[in-house]
């Protein structure tokens, strides 16, 4: 890829009721657009407790020819733009990052109060056993591991939604189709990108019933937190070596003593999800939507 991984596609959506947008939470939403990026814009877009003020686009999982767009990118970076939206609405916006870190990292050298101004960062990535590109590490935070260790020990609320969770819930074909029959604008586009990302799951991991739902896993926690169950501690990110890209947290109280930890922010990680719950909700708001 020609274009530097913090070019972006910003894509901007207006909420139609002025009165519903005043209530909703504001997000940015930070991805590498492929398949379960797109299911997880679809599922922000479907539900009306969000403002979706501006996507950004990092280096992932397609290139810039796949697709065509139907609009043309804004000339403004993507770190740019995330660090000027929260300077103009500080406390207020939430950043869904679903992709490698870079922009949120690259946003934090352009303005230092970027910490202070955004009210939230939760995003999709790390692992604790096992990794999905090693054994031990996880696609968006090996991606950029310095990035991402920048993020995951600064001063702001970080939620990290990791693999060891999102990989306790899967989406079959049942629920699939009943999205397809039930959504007219979203559901067949679901249904279509979703055949290949089943067979992918299939035939390379081994996964039966269905795939894993990784990006649309930390909507759903902005949705409902309640879903999950959450600890706290410490991040560091390994940054070089055999184990790049693991996300480490301590395990006791006394390793949170050790020179990597002492004194770093809390990081909140999601340790269990209730499967039931998480499924029921989203093909709720897949199917009949809260707009």
């Amino acid at each position: 890829m020609k274009t530097k991984c913090w070019l972006i596609l910003l894509i901007m959506f207006h909420v139609g009721r002025l009165d519903a947008a005043a209530q909703s939470r504001r997000i940015i939403i930070d991805c590498d657009p492929g398949i379960d990026d797109a299911m997880a814009i679809i599922l922000a877009m479907q539900y009306s407790g969000f403002d979706i003020v501006g996507i950004t686009t990092v280096f992932g999982n397609a290139y810039l020819d796949q697709p065509t767009p139907k609009s043309g990118p804004l000339a403004q970076p993507a770190a740019r733009f995330i660090a000027d939206t929260a300077k103009a609405s500080p406390g207020q916006i939430t950043i869904l990052a679903v992709g490698r870190l870079t922009n949120l990292a690259e946003a934090m050298k352009l303005d230092p109060n970027l910490t202070r101004n955004v009210k939230e960062v939760v995003l999709m990535g790390g692992a604790v056993f096992p990794g999905n590109v090693s054994p031990v590490a996880e696609a968006n935070i090996s991606g950029d591991p310095d990035a991402a260790d920048l993020v995951l020990t600064a001063p702001w609320k970080v939620t990290m939604i990791a693999l060891n969770t999102t990989t306790k819930v899967k989406l079959d074909d049942d629920i699939l189709l009943r999205i397809k029959n039930n959504n007219s604008r979203y559901g067949s586009f679901v249904f279509a990108i979703t055949r290949f990302y089943a067979d992918f799951h299939k035939n390379v991991n081994h996964v039966e019933g269905g795939f894993f739902v990784h990006d649309p896993s930390a909507v759903m926690y902005l949705i409902d937190p309640s879903i999950f169950t959450v600890r706290q501690g410490p991040v560091r990110v390994v940054r070089e070596g055999i184990a790049i890209g693991q996300t480490i947290m301590p395990a006791y109280d006394y390793q949170l003593e050790m020179a990597p930890w002492r004194g770093r922010p809390l990081v909140t990680t999601a340790s269990d999800v209730d499967v039931k719950r998480f499924v029921e909700t989203f093909e709720s708001v897949m199917t009949r939507g809260t707009r």
